[in-house]
């Protein structure tokens, strides 16, 4: 009775430790690319309603904005049973935690099928492993930072393919073999349609056959052609992902451009070197980290790292044998670190994507504790205090970075802190004083993101929106001018601008901004060019307010017909027809629009007052109808 309780005492004893470093910070706004991946994405807003099956066979679902080329299904459908929640951002943070834990426990289980490959690995690797993956302050960013759940999902499947894969070595009849296999593959693929990063799993699974499995004490033995024969449906799932995923070929693409340009592949060197010392010593953690575009292969820090690099190569070649799982993790590193340093992005070194490569950082972590333990037999009450303070040290600095997660200014301050230079820190900075209230220095914040990049749009929308907050019309116009040049059909910049037009009085102009909102709305619905969050009734209603403040009834009604028009669903409409049809004395027309508005909405409190009114006007002692 006792091992099976003992079986279950350190996966559960994981999953506390986990939650304990990581449940602190639950809370808090969308940040960085959140907008764009769920706020904004109308796929994900409409939950699983409907034809849920939309992630996958709409290749544009996973963004509001329909250029962003990645297919990743099953990231977007977690978002929308987030969504289908109705828990905010609490109820997607909590996904985060709850899909590291699982990482964290597929690592226990997979590094457990390793010891029973390799009996002579120290018994407490992969324990100590899956905790400093579950605790690193690395990690933090992959967990907390929702638009990164892709890496997340890469690395829980990525870790169960593992073991799966190591459990299938190990399985001594055929049809368990077969099953084990099967869900290897699932897995895989899964990963796959999580993040191109896992087009080099097979790589790491070959790895672990050569390191961990031949040699060791599978039960059939393994031979070349036992060894090779379950690689054959990767070639498969790798011509499917390459006719299907835009990414993967995008992917291909990038990764010839690196080889051809000189400074994109130092820096590709300097980040193989940098996210392992991030991982190892987790200082100047910031979501933006300083890329030196005049990099050069020749160049003294480059230099360094392809010597590091080299060394740690050579270190992992002479340890095979003796030391196999040291071998592994290296091989696990480089090779899932490898896509998101020679295929480069918009922005070159991100730490979310380091969180699968990790893993092999943790296998090597954990031999070397382990080794350590060993040598020490006549201190071990020294080493073990010093592990228990590295423990305890990495989940204070993890709670440290989380907290800043939950905090946006905080997060920003640390990032432009880190690269003063970074026109995107700054603009990202400047958009979280906003959001807190304080306008000033978002103004400042801004003004330097436009004076040093004036091509970046939330920037420039940014210096606009503090100006408002300000009253400081006039400048909020002429910080618009560019924009009307180049971003014509972006709704944000009409939003903007009817904003501004108010603000200066100026309501005719408004009206007209306003209309050319109206459309612009429509057209990027159709294109979804931009992330644009707004519905189109709240237009259509500020329209009508403005309308009948200025008195241009056909102003007001040209909003009632657009928004049928082109949101036939929407029983605004039929509110707003009842508020113009009042305001124009057509007494019947509020009636038809009220009834109209009683069969969508039965049950809508408005109906009661609404009708009071009418009846009140009909009698000849209501009053001016108010705006909506």
């Amino acid at each position: 009775m006792t091992r099976p309780r003992g079986r279950w005492r350190a996966p559960l004893l994981l999953a506390a430790l986990v939650v304990a470093v990581h449940a602190w910070e639950l809370n808090g706004p969308f940040v960085f690319d959140d907008l764009a991946y769920i706020g904004a994405n109308p796929a994900v807003q409409r939950g699983l309603s409907g034809d849920w099956w939309r992630f996958f066979t709409d290749r544009t679902a996973y963004s509001a904005v329909s250029s962003t080329v990645h297919y990743r299904p099953l990231v977007a459908f977690s978002y929308a049973v987030n969504a289908q929640m109705g828990l905010g951002t609490f109820g997607f943070k909590l996904t985060e935690v709850a899909l590291h834990v699982l990482a964290a426990l597929g690592l226990l289980w997979a590094l457990g099928l390793a010891r029973r490959h390799r009996p002579s690995l120290p018994r407490a690797v992969p324990f100590v492993a899956a905790a400093w993956v579950g605790v690193a302050p690395f990690n933090v960013e992959a967990v907390h930072y929702l638009s990164a759940r892709s890496a997340l999902l890469c690395g829980v499947f990525a870790a169960w393919a593992l073991g799966l894969h190591l459990a299938m070595r190990l399985a001594e009849r055929p049809g368990r073999a077969a099953g084990l296999y099967v869900a290897h593959l699932a897995c895989l693929a899964a990963a796959l349609l999580s993040k191109e990063t896992a087009l080099t799993l097979p790589a790491a699974m070959l790895a672990a056959d050569l390191l961990l499995v031949r040699g060791g004490a599978a039960p059939l033995g393994l031979t070349l052609r036992r060894l090779l024969w379950p690689y054959a449906p990767y070639a498969v799932g790798l011509g499917a992902a390459l006719v299907w995923m835009p990414n993967v070929n995008r992917a291909f693409d990038y990764l010839g451009q690196v080889w051809h340009s000189e400074w994109r592949l130092a820096t590709a060197f300097r980040c193989l070197v940098e996210n392992l010392r991030l991982m190892l010593l987790p200082t100047g953690l910031t979501p933006v980290h300083p890329v030196d575009t005049g990099a050069r292969l020749a160049d003294a820090p480059t230099l360094a790292a392809l010597a590091v690099v080299a060394g740690l190569l050579a270190w992992a070649w002479r340890a095979r044998r003796r030391a196999p799982l040291l071998t592994f993790g290296l091989a696990w590193y480089f090779l899932l670190i490898a896509p998101s340093t020679f295929v480069h992005l918009n922005v070159i070194l991100l730490e979310n994507r380091g969180y699968t490569a990790s893993f092999g950082v943790g296998m090597v972590v954990a031999w070397l504790a382990c080794r350590l333990w060993e040598a020490a037999a006549g201190r071990r009450r020294a080493v073990a205090a010093a592990l228990a303070c590295a423990v305890l040290l990495l989940g204070g600095l993890a709670v440290h970075r989380e907290r800043a997660w939950g905090d946006p200014v905080r997060l920003w301050d640390a990032a432009v802190r880190g690269d003063p230079a970074s026109a995107g820190a700054r603009t990202n900075r400047g958009l979280a004083y906003l959001d807190a209230g304080r306008p000033a220095e978002a103004e400042a914040d801004l003004r330097w993101a436009v004076a040093h990049d004036p091509e970046i749009p939330a920037a420039r929308y940014g210096l606009v929106a503090a100006l408002l907050t300000r009253q400081r019309y006039t400048d909020a116009l002429a910080a618009l001018e560019p924009l009307r040049e180049w971003a014509a059909d972006d709704p944000r910049m009409w939003f903007e601008l009817a904003r501004t037009y108010l603000g200066l009085g100026r309501d005719a102009d408004a009206l007209e901004a306003l209309r050319r909102l109206a459309r612009a709305e429509a057209a990027n619905a159709r294109v979804r060019r931009y992330a644009y969050r707004y519905a189109p009734g709240a237009t259509a209603t500020e329209i009508v307010r403005v309308a009948l403040r200025a008195g241009r009834l056909e102003d007001a009604r040209w909003a009632v017909a657009h928004l049928r028009r082109v949101a036939p669903e929407d029983p605004q409409a039929e509110y707003l027809a009842f508020r113009v049809a009042l305001a124009a004395g057509d007494r019947d027309g509020a009636a038809g629009a009220l009834e109209r508005l009683a069969r969508r909405l039965p049950g809508d409190p408005r109906l009661g007052p609404l009708r009071a009114e009418l009846e009140a006007v009909r009698r000849g002692t209501g009053l001016p109808p108010p705006p909506p």
